[in-house]
């Protein structure tokens, strides 16, 4: 019994030994090339990776169900183009890559790199990697696997692979992917970095991520966990929704939305309501139809932004209006960007409330109509060349009604009519410059027929900021407004508005016309207002019935009483309505499109001497009509000029000419030197203007000869003069002093032409003057009525 008793101990001693030495002797080392078809069989594992291997071209690498790949350093298993890794196990004998380490960790050995479509890995667990499993530009089969505690999970370049079924999790980054994969019906959570990490790639591709288990249904987690385009714009955008409730679970989310709208796409009320959670972009040629009904909820700060070239079709019904508004349960303006809208988009019948900018016009011209507009910091938001229309709608209770802002050359010209635009805190409209000083371009928007929550005219101006608050800014045409709201006005068209001649001198019984063109037979009434101050001067006609067509209206240049009026700039207005209360029109102050320039300028001489009584003509003309500024001042220091024969001035666009006598601002000669003429084209008049100039006839000469006399030897000046027309003249001899001495004529009529006086250097007692010195000859002549007067002077030297 003893006996039997140890050997039956002896044969289990050497059971184990020989259990243990098989298990050790089984261990199969590789590294290197593998150059023919290659299994690693169930019976040689362990295999431990000892060095780089690599599978040739035209080489398939066969790994058994259930086998270990245990890589003893870092080392990397690399499928090389056109070679295969055929790594299929099954769900109860998975095939594990892992360390050899005692105590494992992430980073242990590189990576499983794929270089080749063909090759499928199924069923496996791969763990303590760099990258666990590392595909640039292919698309291998990675199904069912267990991808765990790697640096990185999945290490995708450029590659479209097919990503499913997997388990990722417990890596830093889950799958770090640069390119544009479909990742589906994965579990990918708890990676300590970004479960998803979109690298920047392109900023149009697409991540498809539906239908994946995140670890938890809160949605701002998952944000949190993926990155793409909502935290680099270069980034692609990844989709993720739906995702799943759960391991294998049911897919739940619809209602999210974010990333990249491209061709075709319906948003319905079967879906809604939809909730934004990241910005949306739309790429060219899309086009995103929503149905009357379907609400849009924007999550945070986010924006639907269409590209120029797609195109938005949100129209619902006045019973069922689409609606784009906050997801807060305590809503306020700003909570989200906006909707950029191009030049093919449609919005009718919205509701748009609780945005930055509700509406976004960015050099395009979309259809906004029917829609509520409101509780935004800015409603609609229009800028650069934009044009559009906007028509009835409520645009109410924002901070800004509508923001329209120039840029550089380009100015917004929207319609907006028939709108009830009200209740804004700042203001209703508010027209920008841009910080660009483009006043004379002229700018007009186009506001009129709106209701403005009032019938004070004062009150609507005080709403709207434009170019009566800042002269550079655009003008906005509110008139005629609503005079209650709904009113079904009808707008009576004024067109082709010009005065003609818009320069004119009553005095000599000229006149000038407004010429304009109405749409519709109406009472018209004109009203010619003072430039400067606004005042009332004339009111030309009164509701007198005029034709649709061509019309035109005399002005003799003459006050409500009769009276010639004064030098300087008239305007016009036109009001006009028709039997029908409901149809009316008005045309206000206008600026005339384009730039104010010189565009020509010569001098009659290069050289004149002004003792002898010459001067110089200056002739110039304008691109368009408008207010002018020349100066003379010596060429070598234009900063201090010598006379200013204009400030400011209206002048025509042709056939402007001004007259240096060679004196200063205090009327003494200049010194001789070489003097420059310069100016500045301030602005352009309005269309809508006159310029009266009652001019005295022209003194187109004077000289004195000699220019300098002895009057104690009984010397004499012979002054010579020419006139253009009949007037009354008067010649005044002045002192260096600039005092009076002698008159020679006082203002009698003299006829057109050449005239000569004589001075005898005595003065009016008939004293020979006493200082010595330049004495000037003033030859001043006015209309025959003596309305308005000029003045030329000559000089004479007098010497003792």
């Amino acid at each position: 019994m003893l006996k039997k008793s140890s050997f039956l101990t002896i044969c289990l001693a050497g059971a184990i030994l020989f259990g243990f030495s098989a298990d050790s002797f089984a261990q199969t080392n590789v590294s290197g090339p593998i150059t023919q078809n290659t299994i690693w069989s169930l019976t040689a594992s362990p295999y431990i990776v000892v060095g780089d291997i690599t599978v040739n071209f035209g080489v398939t690498l066969t790994i058994q169900p259930g086998v270990e790949v245990k890589f003893n350093g870092n080392y990397e298993l690399t499928v090389a183009q056109g070679g295969t890794l055929n790594a299929v196990g099954t769900s109860t004998q998975m095939i594990r890559f892992t360390s050899n380490q005692t105590t494992p960790a992430p980073g242990d050995w590189q990576y499983i790199r794929l270089l080749s479509s063909t090759s499928v890995v199924r069923y496996a667990s791969i763990e303590y990697a760099t990258f666990g499993l590392y595909v640039p530009y292919y698309s291998p089969v990675i199904e069912n696997n267990l991808i765990q505690n790697n640096v990185i999970g999945v290490n995708l370049l450029d590659s479209p692979s097919t990503i499913r079924n997997n388990t990722i999790i417990n890596n830093g980054n889950g799958i770090h992917s640069t390119g544009a994969p479909t990742i589906n019906n994965n579990s990918i959570y708890n990676n300590s970095g970004y479960n998803l990490y979109a690298s920047v790639f392109s900023s149009t591709s697409v991540v498809h991520a539906e239908n994946n288990w995140w670890g938890t249904t809160d949605i701002q987690i998952i944000m949190a966990k993926i990155f793409d385009y909502q935290d680099d714009e270069r980034a692609p955008s990844v989709y993720f929704t739906p995702f799943l409730d759960g391991p294998n679970g049911n897919p739940i989310g619809q209602e999210y939305i974010q990333g990249l709208i491209a061709g075709n796409n319906h948003w319905s009320t079967s879906h809604g309501p939809y909730v934004v959670i990241g910005d949306i972009r739309s790429l060219p040629g899309a086009v995103l139809t929503i149905d009357p009904g379907v609400q849009v909820k924007f999550n945070g700060n986010y924006k639907l932004d269409m590209h120029w070239q797609s195109t938005l079709d949100a129209q619902g019904t006045a019973s069922q209006m689409i609606t784009f508004t906050s997801n807060r349960a305590a809503p306020a303006r700003g909570d989200w960007q906006f909707i950029r809208l191009t030049s093919t988009s449609i919005v009718k019948y919205a509701r748009i409330e609780y945005a930055d900018w509700g509406l976004n016009v960015d050099g395009v011209s979309p259809v906004i109509e029917n829609s509520s507009i409101q509780n935004n910091n800015l409603g609609i938001r229009i800028y650069y060349s934009s044009s559009g229309l906007i028509r009835n709608n409520a645009i109410i209770n924002n901070a800004y009604g509508i923001y329209i802002q120039l840029r550089m050359v380009f100015a917004p010209a929207p319609t907006i009519n028939h709108n009830s635009i009200y209740g804004n805190n700042q203001f209703n409209i508010y027209a920008d410059n841009g910080g660009f000083n483009l006043g004379p371009i002229g700018s007009i928007i186009d506001a009129r027929a709106n209701w403005w929550g009032t019938t004070d005219v004062n009150a609507i101006m005080a709403s709207i900021f434009d170019k009566n608050d800042d002269n550079f800014s655009p003008y906005v045409d509110f008139m005629p407004y609503l005079e209650y709201q709904g009113e079904n006005l009808i707008l009576v068209s004024i067109i082709n508005v010009f005065t003609q001649p818009q320069f004119f001198n009553p005095v000599v019984a000229e006149t000038s016309h407004v010429n304009y063109t109405i749409s519709h037979d109406s009472d018209v009434t004109i009203k010619i207002y003072n430039f400067q101050n606004n005042q009332l001067v004339r009111t030309l006609i009164s509701s007198q019935p005029r034709l649709a067509g061509p019309n035109s209206e005399a002005w003799d240049g003459r006050s409500d009483q009769g009276q010639i009026l004064s030098n300087a700039i008239y305007y016009f207005t036109i009001t006009v309505r028709s039997s029908n209360p409901s149809r009316r029109g008005n045309y206000l102050f206008r600026d005339i499109p384009g730039t104010l320039q010189f565009n020509s300028g010569s001098i009659s001489a290069n050289n004149f001497n002004p003792y002898k009584g010459e001067a110089v003509n200056i002739s110039y003309s304008l691109s368009v009509s408008g207010w002018v500024t020349l100066k003379v001042g010596p060429n070598n220091n234009s900063l201090y000029p010598t006379k200013v024969l204009v400030n400011n001035q209206p002048r025509k666009a042709t056939g402007n000419g001004e007259v240096w006598d060679g004196r200063d601002d205090s009327g003494n000669m200049v010194n001789a030197d070489s003097y420059l003429v310069y100016g500045w084209a301030v602005r352009s008049l309005p269309i809508n203007s006159f310029v009266i100039q009652n001019a005295a006839p022209n003194i187109d000469f004077i000289t004195t000869n000699p220019y300098a006399i002895y009057p104690a030897h009984g010397e004499v000046s012979e002054i010579k003069y020419r006139i253009s027309q009949n007037g009354r003249v008067q010649i005044v001899i002045k002192d260096p002093a600039n005092n009076t001495v002698r008159t020679l004529q006082n203002y009698t009529q003299t006829p057109a032409g050449e005239h000569t006086i004589v001075w005898d250097g005595k003065d009016n007692a008939g004293k020979t003057v006493a200082a010595v010195g330049n004495y000037k000859a003033e030859v001043t002549v006015t209309d025959p009525t003596g309305f308005v007067s000029r003045t030329r002077s000559g000089n004479v030297t007098v010497f003792k």
